[in-house]
């Protein structure tokens, strides 16, 4: 005895579902082309489209501006008086000096904060590189389970028409078309639920590139197994120091420099005073009387105490990040390397068993159809190749995912 109409409904369904979610993957929604988008693309995106990478980049502007302020120069100061004691007119120019190793440590200082906010801002595009990778990964392994799941779901139509052919030729009974109807609907649950998956990755990924969420808009150009390593063994800038430790270091060069800035500036620059005085209305002082005179600020008061205090704070505040940057980056890329190691080995693994699978569920099939086993033996091997076909997607994932990790703590210095 067949299956119910009511059943047959709910079958219809749920394979409509399945297949009206997985078309919005691969269909351009309603008044929009969907445009094919590279793991390049996706990067570049991201990066111009970014928050964290816009506000690094005005950091990084504002130590610029830090570094031309601290170059200038002190404007002169021009006074002119009038008074009725002769002589009545006043003129005069007062330009305040400089200790040339008070300027000098300033622009050190300055230098070295604008080094440091590059180092950031390159720091924040890595870590947007990061999180677009991973989030490319993971929409790539989605759309693949996702794919995986359609293609045994039509197996398991094939097993159901196998099953019923079988029953009518009077060599199985209905629990065979029973089981397999089972397994089926099994089958469609899981393909609903990963191209729900795959659609709300893909989601994911368009908003680190800028575009708006509500619907797919983008269609994934690079598959998963096409992917390059993202973290080759050996490269070019191997010797170059980790973000995170060369804007430490930065940090450590700009606090020193601050130090002896508020040290000099115990001593405040003295000023230069000249002018001329003129009209003397008794005629006592005819001409014009050139003055001239030299401020020297005395430090009774304040000898910059407090500042130097809190410039000296700051570099032992600076010189323990530097320590524990160095120290968490030689960590991260530890900890990162020992990951990927892991995954390529899963990944390995997960190819070998691959083959057995796939021989398994074609025997099995083969044997189903010539009476030799029974569907439940066809129903756990094609359960079985799925469960492992799906971890190898997810292997393949992971050792991407674990390649961009290694690159993230080789290039910045953390994990993250």
């Amino acid at each position: 005895m067949g299956s119910s109409p009511g059943r047959a409904c709910r079958r219809a369904r749920a394979r409509l579902s399945a297949i009206l979610l997985g078309v919005a993957l691969t269909v351009p929604a309603a008044g929009a082309a969907q445009q094919r988008v590279t793991l390049e693309q996706a990067r570049a995106a991201a990066l111009a489209n970014g928050t964290r990478v816009a506000l690094a980049a005005a950091d990084e502007a504002a130590a610029r501006a830090d570094l031309l302020t601290a170059r200038a120069f002190p404007n002169p100061t021009v006074a002119a008086d009038y008074s009725k004691s002769a002589p009545q007119y006043h003129l005069t120019a007062d330009q305040p000096l400089e200790f040339p190793w008070l300027r000098g440590a300033r622009i050190r200082a300055a230098r070295a904060g604008a080094l440091g906010a590059g180092y950031r801002l390159e720091l924040e595009r890595a870590a947007v590189r990061f999180a677009v990778d991973s989030a490319y990964v993971q929409a790539a392994a989605a759309r693949e389970l996702y794919l995986l799941s359609a293609r045994t779901e039509r197996e398991g139509d094939e097993l159901v028409r196998i099953a019923r052919t079988r029953q009518q030729a009077g060599d199985a009974s209905e629990l065979d078309v029973e089981l397999a109807l089972v397994a089926q609907g099994g089958l469609q649950g899981a393909a609903l639920a990963d191209s729900l998956a795959a659609v709300a990755a893909l989601l994911d990924l368009q908003a680190l590139m800028g575009i708006p969420s509500a619907h797919p808009a983008i269609v994934l150009a690079d598959s998963l197994a096409s992917l390059p390593a993202l973290a080759p063994r050996v490269t070019a800038d191997a010797g170059a120091l980790p973000l995170r430790v060369a804007a430490a270091q930065a940090d450590v060069q700009a606090r020193t420099a601050s130090v002896a800035v508020e040290r000099a500036n115990r001593w405040a620059a003295p000023s230069v005073t000249a002018g001329v005085e003129w009209h003397d209305p008794t005629g006592g002082e005819p001409g014009y009387l050139p003055t001239f005179g030299v401020a020297i600020p005395l430090p009774l008061w304040d000898r910059n105490r407090g500042p130097l205090a809190a410039a000296q704070a700051g570099l032992q505040r600076a010189q323990a990040e530097l320590l524990a940057a160095q120290r968490e980056g030689a960590a991260a890329l530890a900890a990162a390397e020992r990951a990927r190691a892991a995954a390529a080995l899963s990944v390995e693994r997960g190819r070998a068993l691959l083959a057995h699978a796939n021989r398994v569920v074609e025997l099995s099939t083969q044997g189903y159809r010539e009476g030799a086993f029974p569907i439940t033996t066809v129903i756990d091997a094609r359960r079985a190749a799925r469960d492992v076909l799906r971890q190898y997607v997810q292997d393949l994932a992971a050792l991407r995912g674990a390649e961009s990790a290694a690159a993230l703590a080789r290039t910045v210095g953390s994990a993250q």
